[in-house]
């Protein structure tokens, strides 16, 4: 048996599946050869993932799998040369420019989203020179939206950004780190280490205008998702 993947770029990777495939080694397979094959056929961000009605495909756990993978993948930068590894990184940026960045150790859970919230927010903000004239925004991961996480929030007395249940499209930054994953991705990093440095300079070199541009883009975002009624839109 075997599991493959095409697009109109081309054909993606081809998988032998060993014995009989459950849920779990569906997961394993789509990790192992999604993402490969959306960079080997150049696709960027142009791309949706379409599987049938298979019960592995559907079960509740392939189905929150699915949906964390969606968060992981866009701020998660992969090394491209042999021996693997990845890093995921925690960004911020207004029309000002980029913010600060900062590496996330293991898996991110509420109390360290709040030590990283409180170690670059307001440092970024100053250095910025934002003033009192800028609003927080997040989407709706669960660390994000936690009781821990809005009480904190709260006492920090923040302007947040009310934010729609499932909204993809709206998350500006999103545009921030494909620019950055393909930025790094040309200075050819060996390893972990050599990754996250590289991440560091390119996030830096962001220009001013190209961040500026996607803030002013916000209320034609707020727009299209507004008219397709919360479907897919152009960004």
């Amino acid at each position: 048996m075997l599991w493959g993947c095409f697009a109109s770029a081309g054909t993606g990777k081809l998988q032998r599946v060993q014995g009989t495939m459950n849920s779990l080694q569906y997961q394993e397979i789509l990790d192992d050869n999604v993402m490969q094959s959306v960079t080997k056929l150049r696709l960027g961000r142009r791309w949706t993932f379409q599987q049938d009605n298979d019960p592995k495909h559907t079960s509740k756990s392939t189905r929150a799998w699915l949906k964390n993978k969606a968060y992981e993948e866009k701020n998660t930068l992969p090394t491209v040369k042999h021996g693997g590894g990845s890093i995921m990184l925690w960004g911020c940026f207004a029309s000002a420019g980029t913010g600060k960045l900062q590496r996330v150790q293991g898996t991110m859970n509420s109390l360290q989203y709040q030590e990283i919230l409180d170690d670059n927010v307001m440092q970024s903000v100053t250095n910025l020179r934002l003033g009192r004239r800028w609003t927080f925004q997040q989407d709706n991961d669960p660390k994000h939206t936690s009781k821990s996480t809005r009480a904190w929030l709260q006492i920090k007395g923040w302007n947040i950004l009310e934010w729609p249940s499932q909204s993809p499209d709206l998350n500006p930054i999103e545009n921030l780190w494909w620019d950055l994953k393909k930025a790094v991705a040309v200075c050819k990093p060996k390893n972990v280490t050599e990754l996250e440095a590289f991440a560091h300079d390119e996030w830096a070199k962001i220009p001013v205008d190209r961040c500026k541009t996607l803030v002013s883009s916000y209320a034609s975002r707020l727009k299209a998702v507004i008219t397709v009624k919360g479907c897919c839109t152009k960004y």
